[in-house]
């Protein structure tokens, strides 16, 4: 064993205590992605299958999911690791000041960083691959598997998720030693003691480029809308996270800045002593109390340190937000454009096929027609083959085609071609969000496989809007498939003043019709179910980002014990330093709010302009209130616990023994 393994072990067992936020995120960052790899190679082989082609769905929703998954397992892990290796910048420039190289620090913090790698990984992969078939049987009731499916976990996801965080680790520790490795031994010891709350050129043109796309990517309902441009303004509250994780110090220390001035100057300037520039004026209550002094300035001079604890909080805000936001506008969305293509006034759901001709000879009935869904594939990528079986799948989508019920009952607004050619046989009508995201438009062809797993060249006949309520294909009641659809529903147009009366006739011969209002409602609800699955695997990556900020906030204020020691040497009571605590706490969870509503709201509005064509963020105060409970409750109950633990520790160990 060499001398650099042998120290690195024993440096890691040290420091086992600020180490021990990495090893949990570690272990957490393996379990989401192992469980996410698990079902994406599920999703594969379900779609391999020769006679399977249109089952497809699980690896559409696994491979958005985990793209997702990937990006904020990245940008966490690098944040939790940055920060355990932040306390060790003395150490290791007192092993440059003994003459150690900068390429020796660097093989030794990789190797120590490494070893807790080593140990957290693998369980968390394990742990995930047993946890992928808990939820076979909720995959399962959303029609995504075949009942009974358990999915086998296969060593690919375990080497996949070993490069992932693999690569994340080292390049985070390098990242993290760059201030120690790239100065002089001098240098490096100089800001060993004093962080500096500046950023390099390098980080402020990153924050200020990605901020720039968050703005465009906001803006991006202004020139498509529809579903394409939804997707681009939820990017954006990613985009905006990213540049705040860039530009955190600076964004951190000026809000610490605000802060003082308002609280403890009443809003005037001050100088960089924290003093009021001129006179006049009382402070805010409270605003000259010890505890308030400390916890701000505290926040100016470890912006650096903070940063690592309120962006992962600001994520968690933000990701909620626009999870629930964008849930909330996509259901009215689909409530609104159902409403205003539906022209029946009754539906029978689930009917049989025969009872189409009884509702059209009940008198006061002025037209009726089937509307179902058949089950198909449809090619999204033009491009020629590749002869590889589960990426040639990948061109394909599985989609429902809904059988149109003709345009007395259902009257989408057409904005080019005619519904009334979906009569002729392989023809199809597409969505204006299906007809930008694909790149097809009125007279081309859409290769879709139905039915008896035949695959028609359906000839695109006409686009409408309304792809979010009636879905994205329609097609003629001759189309393969259609006629053998099962669960159909008869949307019924009556006379003037009839609606009750045909109701009575109806019910009289063994249906059961309803008021469109309560169809309309009845979709919604199965909307709902299958929104609940992408809130459910969003409410796992919203604990996951919970518990890697709460890892951090503990191991930033079990650090500063050294500090806490001074602060108690000039004189300040422990109720004093509690009092610190909590609001050092309070700091952290409303400025991240605030940078996490920064991030989401952007988004929303795009959402939901690209939706609804108005500007909301889709939820009420309630959900708000909840969020940022939830998140400076974080804050306040993360570092509170562990500074009075602390503080009481360090009185302890310098309580005088008895004689």
């Amino acid at each position: 064993m060499s001398t650099t393994i042998a120290f690195a072990r024993s440096s890691a067992w040290v420091h086992r205590s600020s180490l021990l936020s990495g090893s949990i995120t570690l272990f957490l960052a393996a379990l989401l992605l192992s469980a996410t790899g698990t079902w994406i190679q599920s999703g594969i082989s379900l779609a391999g299958e020769s006679d399977a082609r249109g089952d497809i769905g699980l690896l559409s929703v696994a491979s958005s999911f985990a793209g997702t998954t990937v990006l904020v397992v990245i940008v966490i892990v690098a944040s939790v690791l940055t920060q355990s290796l932040r306390p060790r910048a003395g150490q290791l420039t007192l092993l440059r000041t003994i003459g150690a190289t900068p390429k020796q620090i660097r093989r030794l913090v990789i190797t120590e960083v490494l070893f807790v790698f080593a140990l957290s990984t693998p369980l968390g992969i394990v742990a995930g691959s047993l946890l992928a078939p808990r939820v076979s049987r909720t995959l399962a009731a959303s029609g995504l598997v075949p009942p009974g499916f358990e999915p086998a976990s296969s060593p690919t996801t375990a080497f996949g998720v070993l490069c992932v965080l693999g690569g994340t680790v080292i390049l985070s520790s390098l990242l993290a030693v760059r201030s120690v490795t790239r100065q002089s031994a001098a240098e490096a010891k100089r800001a060993s003691t004093v962080e500096s709350g500046s950023i390099g050129r390098s980080r402020r043109v990153g924050a200020l480029v990605l901020a720039g796309s968050g703005i465009a990517s906001a803006c991006a309902p202004l020139v498509v809308g529809g579903i394409a441009g939804s997707a681009g303004a939820a990017s954006s509250a990613i985009l905006f996270v990213i540049a705040i994780a860039l530009a955190g110090p600076v964004l951190v220390s000026g809000a610490a800045r605000l802060t003082e001035q308002v609280v403890h100057d009443g809003g005037r300037p001050v100088d960089g002593g924290g003093r009021s520039v001129h006179g006049g004026g009382r402070p805010l209550h409270g605003g000259n109390s010890p505890a308030f002094i400390l916890a701000v300035r505290a926040a100016r001079g470890h912006s650096r340190r903070l940063t690592g604890a309120i962006v992962p909080l600001a994520l968690l805000f933000a990701l909620g937000l626009v999870q629930i936001g964008s849930g909330a506008i996509g259901a009215r969305a689909g409530q609104e454009q159902l409403e205003s293509a539906l022209r029946a006034n009754l539906v029978i759901e689930a009917s049989a096929s025969q009872d189409l001709a009884v509702v059209e000879n009940t008198p006061g009935v002025q037209s009726a027609g089937v509307s179902a869904q058949v089950m198909s594939s449809v090619r999204t990528d033009a491009d020629e083959p590749t002869g590889i079986g589960f990426i040639d799948d990948l061109s394909w989508e599985s989609a429902p085609l809904t059988v149109f019920a003709g345009e007395e009952v259902l009257a989408p607004n057409v904005t080019d071609g005619s519904l009334a050619e979906l009569d002729d046989e392989d023809t199809v009508a597409i969505s204006t969000d299906a007809a930008t995201m694909l790149a097809h438009s009125v007279g081309e062809t859409l290769e879709i496989e139905a039915g008896d797993d035949q695959v028609v060249p359906a000839r695109i006949v006409a686009t409408y809007e309304g792809g979010a309520a009636i879905g994205d294909y329609l097609v003629g009641s001759n189309f393969p498939g259609a006629a053998s659809a099962a669960n159909q529903d008869i949307l019924i147009a009556t006379d003037d003043g009839a609606q009750a009366d045909v109701a009575q006739a109806l019910r009289a011969k063994g249906m059961s019709p309803i008021p469109t209002a309560a169809y309309v409602a009845d979709v919604q609800a199965d909307a709902s179910g299958e929104q609940s699955l992408s809130t459910g695997a969003t409410l796992l990556l919203l604990i996951f980002i919970g518990l890697a900020a709460v890892n951090t906030l503990v191991m930033i204020t079990r650090s500063r014990g050294r500090e806490f020691r001074l602060l108690r040497q000039t004189g300040i009571t422990s109720h004093q330093l509690v009092a610190m605590a909590l609001i050092e706490g309070t700091f952290v969870g409303v400025t991240a709010v605030c940078l996490g509503a920064l991030s989401a709201v952007p988004a929303l509005f795009g959402i939901s302009w690209a939706m609804v064509d108005t500007v909301s963020i889709g939820v009420g105060p309630g959900v708000v209130l909840t969020l940022t409970a939830v998140v400076i409750g974080i804050g306040i109950g993360s570092v509170v616990p562990a500074t009075y633990l602390l503080d009481r520790g360090e009185r302890r160990s310098v309580r005088p023994s008895s004689t």
